[in-house]
Protein backbone atom coordinates (compact mmCIF):
# COMPACT_ATOMS: atom_id res chain seq x y z
CA UNK A 1 0.00 0.00 0.00
CA UNK A 2 1.06 3.35 -0.56
CA UNK A 3 1.21 5.58 2.68
CA UNK A 4 -1.20 8.74 2.46
CA UNK A 5 1.23 11.31 3.79
CA UNK A 6 4.34 10.80 1.22
CA UNK A 7 3.08 8.14 -1.30
CA UNK A 8 5.98 5.90 -0.50
CA UNK A 9 4.76 2.11 -1.41
CA UNK A 10 4.96 -0.02 1.60
CA UNK A 11 4.03 -3.79 2.10
CA UNK A 12 0.44 -4.91 2.46
CA UNK A 13 -0.92 -5.41 6.30
CA UNK A 14 2.03 -2.28 7.19
CA UNK A 15 0.56 -0.18 10.32
CA UNK A 16 3.15 2.19 9.68
CA UNK A 17 5.46 3.90 6.64
CA UNK A 18 8.75 2.74 6.43
CA UNK A 19 9.82 6.47 5.29
CA UNK A 20 7.53 8.68 7.70
CA UNK A 21 6.36 6.71 9.87
CA UNK A 22 3.06 7.77 9.74
CA UNK A 23 -0.01 5.59 10.07
CA UNK A 24 -1.15 3.93 7.39
CA UNK A 25 -4.59 2.53 6.38
CA UNK A 26 -6.71 5.66 5.32
CA UNK A 27 -7.15 6.56 2.11
CA UNK A 28 -5.25 9.33 -0.15
CA UNK A 29 -8.18 11.28 -0.09
CA UNK A 30 -9.21 11.15 3.15
CA UNK A 31 -6.28 10.56 5.33
CA UNK A 32 -5.26 13.41 7.84
CA UNK A 33 -1.49 14.02 9.47
CA UNK A 34 -1.78 13.77 13.75
CA UNK A 35 -1.89 16.76 15.17
CA UNK A 36 1.84 15.57 16.53
CA UNK A 37 2.72 14.80 13.39
CA UNK A 38 2.81 17.81 11.51
CA UNK A 39 6.04 19.82 11.40
CA UNK A 40 5.15 22.84 8.95
CA UNK A 41 7.56 23.50 6.82
CA UNK A 42 10.12 26.96 7.12
CA UNK A 43 10.83 29.46 4.94
CA UNK A 44 14.14 29.01 3.62
CA UNK A 45 12.43 25.17 2.35
CA UNK A 46 9.63 26.51 0.71
CA UNK A 47 11.73 29.41 -1.45
CA UNK A 48 14.22 26.84 -2.19
CA UNK A 49 10.97 24.36 -3.75
CA UNK A 50 9.59 27.40 -5.24
CA UNK A 51 12.64 28.03 -6.99
CA UNK A 52 12.96 24.77 -8.14
CA UNK A 53 9.46 25.02 -9.75
CA UNK A 54 10.13 28.03 -11.62
CA UNK A 55 13.53 26.99 -13.06
CA UNK A 56 11.47 23.76 -14.41
CA UNK A 57 8.58 25.89 -15.93
CA UNK A 58 11.11 28.13 -17.17
CA UNK A 59 12.43 25.12 -18.69
CA UNK A 60 9.31 24.77 -20.68
CA UNK A 61 8.00 28.05 -21.56
CA UNK A 62 11.35 29.75 -22.83
CA UNK A 63 11.18 27.08 -25.63
CA UNK A 64 7.64 28.07 -26.66
CA UNK A 65 8.68 31.65 -26.38
CA UNK A 66 11.50 31.21 -29.12
CA UNK A 67 9.06 29.07 -31.17
CA UNK A 68 6.62 31.83 -30.91
CA UNK A 69 8.98 34.07 -32.32
CA UNK A 70 9.77 31.69 -34.81
CA UNK A 71 6.34 31.70 -36.07
CA UNK A 72 5.75 35.34 -36.06
CA UNK A 73 9.29 35.14 -38.17
CA UNK A 74 7.95 32.67 -40.80
CA UNK A 75 4.15 33.55 -41.49
CA UNK A 76 5.68 37.57 -40.98
CA UNK A 77 2.80 38.50 -38.03
CA UNK A 78 2.73 42.25 -39.01
CA UNK A 79 -0.84 43.10 -39.17
CA UNK A 80 -2.14 44.34 -35.76
CA UNK A 81 -4.53 41.27 -35.19
CA UNK A 82 -2.07 38.63 -35.60
CA UNK A 83 0.64 40.47 -33.35
CA UNK A 84 -2.14 40.82 -30.84
CA UNK A 85 -2.76 37.83 -31.18
CA UNK A 86 0.88 36.55 -30.18
CA UNK A 87 1.64 39.64 -27.18
CA UNK A 88 -1.64 37.48 -25.86
CA UNK A 89 -0.26 34.47 -26.26
CA UNK A 90 2.99 35.20 -24.99
CA UNK A 91 1.61 36.76 -21.88
CA UNK A 92 -0.83 33.74 -21.54
CA UNK A 93 1.22 31.12 -22.15
CA UNK A 94 3.25 31.29 -18.37
CA UNK A 95 0.24 31.60 -16.87
CA UNK A 96 -1.70 28.59 -18.15
CA UNK A 97 1.42 26.52 -17.93
CA UNK A 98 1.96 27.71 -14.28
CA UNK A 99 -1.65 27.18 -13.21
CA UNK A 100 -2.01 23.81 -15.07
CA UNK A 101 1.54 22.69 -12.89
CA UNK A 102 0.70 23.50 -9.78
CA UNK A 103 -3.41 22.80 -9.61
CA UNK A 104 -2.42 19.29 -10.85
CA UNK A 105 0.47 18.29 -8.95
CA UNK A 106 -0.67 20.23 -5.86
CA UNK A 107 -4.10 17.93 -5.78
CA UNK A 108 -2.47 14.90 -6.60
CA UNK A 109 -1.80 12.16 -4.78
CA UNK A 110 1.63 13.14 -3.04
CA UNK A 111 0.07 16.90 -2.71
CA UNK A 112 3.23 18.59 -4.00
CA UNK A 113 5.00 19.69 -7.05
CA UNK A 114 8.96 18.70 -8.21
CA UNK A 115 10.25 21.29 -6.08
CA UNK A 116 8.17 20.35 -3.25
CA UNK A 117 9.02 16.53 -3.46
CA UNK A 118 13.13 16.93 -3.42
CA UNK A 119 12.78 19.02 -0.34
CA UNK A 120 10.02 16.26 1.72
CA UNK A 121 7.20 18.94 1.47
CA UNK A 122 3.33 18.70 0.84
CA UNK A 123 0.93 20.83 0.88
CA UNK A 124 -2.24 20.30 2.79
CA UNK A 125 -5.53 22.00 4.09
CA UNK A 126 -5.68 23.08 7.85
CA UNK A 127 -6.60 20.25 8.96
CA UNK A 128 -3.65 17.89 7.60
CA UNK A 129 -5.95 16.35 4.67
CA UNK A 130 -4.98 16.21 1.48
CA UNK A 131 -6.32 19.35 -0.80
CA UNK A 132 -8.88 18.89 -3.95
CA UNK A 133 -8.65 20.45 -7.62
CA UNK A 134 -10.40 23.49 -6.51
CA UNK A 135 -8.37 24.21 -3.20
CA UNK A 136 -5.49 24.09 -5.63
CA UNK A 137 -6.93 26.07 -8.14
CA UNK A 138 -7.94 28.70 -4.94
CA UNK A 139 -4.10 28.42 -3.64
CA UNK A 140 -2.59 29.26 -7.25
CA UNK A 141 -5.21 32.10 -7.42
CA UNK A 142 -4.16 33.54 -4.14
CA UNK A 143 -0.88 33.75 -4.95
CA UNK A 144 -1.55 36.85 -6.70
CA UNK A 145 -2.02 38.82 -3.42
CA UNK A 146 1.14 37.84 -2.01
CA UNK A 147 2.97 39.33 -5.01
CA UNK A 148 0.66 42.57 -5.05
CA UNK A 149 1.66 42.95 -1.73
CA UNK A 150 5.27 44.05 -2.00
CA UNK A 151 5.87 40.08 -1.20
CA UNK A 152 4.95 41.07 2.31
CA UNK A 153 2.45 38.13 1.86
CA UNK A 154 5.70 35.35 1.37
CA UNK A 155 7.27 37.04 4.24
CA UNK A 156 4.83 36.79 6.99
CA UNK A 157 5.11 32.93 6.34
CA UNK A 158 7.71 32.27 9.93
CA UNK A 159 5.51 34.46 11.71
CA UNK A 160 2.27 33.12 11.31
CA UNK A 161 1.14 30.01 14.20
CA UNK A 162 1.08 27.49 11.18
CA UNK A 163 4.03 28.69 8.65
CA UNK A 164 1.24 29.80 6.19
CA UNK A 165 2.27 32.81 4.12
CA UNK A 166 -0.51 35.04 2.94
CA UNK A 167 -2.01 33.34 0.02
CA UNK A 168 -2.28 29.61 2.30
CA UNK A 169 -4.53 31.75 4.78
CA UNK A 170 -6.71 32.88 1.68
CA UNK A 171 -6.64 29.20 0.57
CA UNK A 172 -6.64 27.71 3.84
CA UNK A 173 -3.88 25.89 3.16
CA UNK A 174 -0.27 25.03 4.38
CA UNK A 175 2.78 23.20 3.98
CA UNK A 176 4.09 20.51 6.27
CA UNK A 177 7.20 17.97 6.14
CA UNK A 178 7.20 15.17 5.60
CA UNK A 179 9.99 14.14 7.28
CA UNK A 180 11.19 15.18 10.43
CA UNK A 181 15.08 15.19 9.79
CA UNK A 182 16.88 18.67 9.09
CA UNK A 183 16.51 18.96 5.41
CA UNK A 184 20.17 20.45 4.11
CA UNK A 185 19.14 19.84 0.78
CA UNK A 186 17.01 23.18 1.10
CA UNK A 187 19.55 25.23 2.81
CA UNK A 188 21.99 24.63 -0.25
CA UNK A 189 19.06 25.05 -2.56
CA UNK A 190 18.19 28.36 -0.69
CA UNK A 191 21.86 30.05 -0.80
CA UNK A 192 22.21 28.88 -4.62
CA UNK A 193 18.57 30.95 -5.19
CA UNK A 194 19.92 33.55 -3.38
CA UNK A 195 23.06 34.05 -5.31
CA UNK A 196 20.93 34.14 -8.47
CA UNK A 197 18.43 36.75 -6.62
CA UNK A 198 21.78 38.61 -5.35
CA UNK A 199 23.33 38.69 -8.99
CA UNK A 200 19.68 40.10 -10.33
CA UNK A 201 18.81 42.66 -7.94
CA UNK A 202 22.83 43.78 -8.50
CA UNK A 203 22.32 43.95 -12.13
CA UNK A 204 19.46 45.71 -12.21
CA UNK A 205 20.85 47.72 -9.45
CA UNK A 206 23.29 48.50 -11.29
CA UNK A 207 21.74 49.23 -14.69
CA UNK A 208 19.66 51.88 -13.01
CA UNK A 209 22.49 53.54 -10.41
CA UNK A 210 25.45 53.53 -12.76
CA UNK A 211 23.87 55.69 -15.53
CA UNK A 212 22.42 57.78 -13.16
CA UNK A 213 25.71 58.26 -11.36
CA UNK A 214 27.62 59.00 -14.91
CA UNK A 215 24.41 61.51 -15.76
CA UNK A 216 24.88 63.47 -12.06
CA UNK A 217 29.23 63.58 -12.47
CA UNK A 218 27.99 65.19 -15.97
CA UNK A 219 25.59 67.77 -14.76
CA UNK A 220 28.06 68.78 -12.05
CA UNK A 221 30.65 69.29 -14.92
CA UNK A 222 28.20 71.04 -16.94
CA UNK A 223 27.15 73.07 -13.92
CA UNK A 224 31.01 74.49 -13.12
CA UNK A 225 31.27 74.74 -17.48
CA UNK A 226 28.08 77.72 -17.26
CA UNK A 227 30.10 79.57 -14.72
CA UNK A 228 32.74 79.26 -16.83
CA UNK A 229 30.54 80.62 -19.51
CA UNK A 230 29.12 83.87 -17.79
CA UNK A 231 32.25 85.02 -16.31
CA UNK A 232 33.90 84.68 -19.88
CA UNK A 233 30.74 86.57 -21.36
CA UNK A 234 31.01 88.99 -18.83
CA UNK A 235 34.84 89.31 -19.93
CA UNK A 236 33.74 89.96 -23.71
CA UNK A 237 31.36 91.71 -22.50
CA UNK A 238 32.67 94.74 -20.77
CA UNK A 239 35.72 94.45 -23.44
CA UNK A 240 33.29 95.44 -26.24
CA UNK A 241 31.47 98.10 -24.27
CA UNK A 242 35.11 99.53 -23.46
CA UNK A 243 36.34 99.48 -26.87
CA UNK A 244 33.54 98.99 -29.37
CA UNK A 245 34.65 95.23 -30.86
CA UNK A 246 35.00 92.21 -29.68
CA UNK A 247 37.91 90.90 -28.29
CA UNK A 248 39.93 87.85 -30.85
CA UNK A 249 40.41 85.48 -27.59
CA UNK A 250 39.36 85.39 -23.87
CA UNK A 251 43.10 86.62 -22.74
CA UNK A 252 42.68 89.60 -24.95
CA UNK A 253 39.92 90.71 -22.47
CA UNK A 254 43.15 90.76 -20.05
CA UNK A 255 40.90 89.07 -17.17
CA UNK A 256 42.17 85.69 -15.71
CA UNK A 257 39.65 83.03 -15.54
CA UNK A 258 40.45 79.62 -14.11
CA UNK A 259 39.56 77.04 -16.90
CA UNK A 260 39.01 73.58 -15.36
CA UNK A 261 40.70 70.80 -16.78
CA UNK A 262 38.13 68.92 -18.48
CA UNK A 263 37.18 71.92 -20.35
CA UNK A 264 39.91 71.83 -23.67
CA UNK A 265 39.40 75.47 -24.22
CA UNK A 266 37.60 78.62 -24.18
CA UNK A 267 37.17 80.42 -27.50
CA UNK A 268 35.71 83.59 -28.38
CA UNK A 269 34.63 84.41 -32.24
CA UNK A 270 35.73 88.09 -32.85
CA UNK A 271 33.29 87.79 -36.24
CA UNK A 272 29.85 86.99 -33.59
CA UNK A 273 31.00 87.42 -30.62
CA UNK A 274 30.04 84.12 -30.13
CA UNK A 275 31.80 82.09 -26.76
CA UNK A 276 32.08 77.87 -26.98
CA UNK A 277 33.37 75.85 -24.04
CA UNK A 278 34.43 72.46 -25.26
CA UNK A 279 34.70 69.59 -23.10
CA UNK A 280 37.97 67.33 -23.40
CA UNK A 281 37.55 64.16 -25.28
CA UNK A 282 38.18 62.12 -21.84
CA UNK A 283 35.06 63.01 -20.73
CA UNK A 284 31.73 60.74 -20.55
CA UNK A 285 29.86 59.81 -23.93
CA UNK A 286 27.44 62.83 -23.23
CA UNK A 287 29.59 65.58 -23.19
CA UNK A 288 32.91 64.09 -25.10
CA UNK A 289 34.18 67.09 -27.60
CA UNK A 290 30.92 68.62 -27.59
CA UNK A 291 30.53 72.26 -26.57
CA UNK A 292 28.40 74.78 -24.69
CA UNK A 293 27.32 77.85 -26.72
CA UNK A 294 26.90 81.40 -25.15
CA UNK A 295 25.24 83.56 -28.35
CA UNK A 296 25.09 87.29 -27.68
CA UNK A 297 22.09 89.15 -28.63
CA UNK A 298 21.44 93.14 -28.50
CA UNK A 299 17.84 94.49 -27.39
CA UNK A 300 16.10 97.23 -28.63
CA UNK A 301 17.10 99.14 -25.92
CA UNK A 302 20.78 98.39 -26.84
CA UNK A 303 21.36 95.89 -23.65
CA UNK A 304 23.39 92.82 -24.32
CA UNK A 305 22.43 89.57 -23.69
CA UNK A 306 23.55 86.08 -23.69
CA UNK A 307 21.72 83.17 -24.87
CA UNK A 308 23.18 79.54 -24.07
CA UNK A 309 22.55 76.25 -25.40
CA UNK A 310 24.38 72.76 -25.92
CA UNK A 311 25.23 71.32 -28.96
CA UNK A 312 24.01 67.92 -29.50
CA UNK A 313 23.95 67.95 -25.60
CA UNK A 314 21.21 66.01 -24.12
CA UNK A 315 18.66 68.86 -22.80
CA UNK A 316 18.56 67.11 -19.10
CA UNK A 317 22.34 66.80 -18.70
CA UNK A 318 22.74 71.06 -19.40
CA UNK A 319 21.58 73.26 -16.63
CA UNK A 320 18.37 74.53 -16.49
CA UNK A 321 19.00 78.15 -18.07
CA UNK A 322 20.96 76.68 -21.04
CA UNK A 323 18.52 74.42 -22.21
Amino acid sequence: MFCPKCGTSNPDGAKFCMSCQATLGASPETAALASDEILYAGFWERFAALFIDNILLSAVTIPVFFIIGIIAGLTGASSPSNLDALVIAAYLLPLLVSAAYFISMESGVQGATFGKRLLKLRVVDTDGNRIGKGRALGRWLAHALSYITLYIGYFMQPFTAKKQALHDMVSGTTVVKTEKTSNTVAIVIAVIAMFFVFIFVAGILAAVAIPAYQDYTIKARTNVAMVIGQQATMAVEEYYTRTGRVPSSLAETQVQIQVPSFLSGVVVNPDTGEVRLTFNSDMPGGIANKSMVFTPMQTPDGRITWKCSGEDIRPNLLPQSCR
